[in-house]
């Protein structure tokens, strides 16, 4: 099931019209529409958001593997296979500090924003952004490595 499936039988599993679910979501119906045809596919946060008003888990909506790999897309180089991405990222998580581990983790596995793995972790916000990046740039580094052997 493509995520705009799943979006779409999950909605008329709560009985909500398009417009019921775009209101709750403060975007268009339109936009709605859009990810349910496959045109569009919502980010990462917008999954958290809809997942809750559907009273569903981010998974049910689109796997962790695929919301996972879809948010670090940009950061994943060209030659490192899908199916072999899991098994990279477990790998990559025993090179980082604890605290980064923590991060990662919140914010990719357990699908925490910002906020929330700033009062998770006690870390301002604005540290907790810095790390990310600097979290994916070393995913970055670490994935060309695997790629090139």
């Amino acid at each position: 099931m493509t995520i705009g499936e799943a979006i779409e039988h999950y909605r008329k599993q709560k009985n909500m019209t398009k417009h019921e679910l775009a209101d709750r979501l403060f975007v268009s119906a339109s936009l709605v529409s859009k990810w349910e045809c496959g045109s569009r596919r919502p980010d990462f946060s917008m999954i958290i958001a809809m997942s809750e008003v559907l009273g569903v888990r981010p998974e049910d909506l689109i796997s962790r593997d695929k919301l996972m790999s879809g948010e670090l897309a940009r950061y994943i180089p060209k030659g490192v296979s899908p199916d072999s991405l899991p098994d990279l990222l477990s790998g990559f998580l025993f090179e980082l500090t604890e605290r980064d581990s923590n991060v990662f983790l919140l914010r990719y596995y357990y699908f925490k924003n910002v906020k929330e793995i700033e009062d998770i972790l006690g870390i301002s916000s604005g540290n907790v952004g810095v790390i990310l990046f600097r979290i994916r740039t070393k995913l970055k580094s670490y994935l060309k490595g695997k790629a090139s052997r």
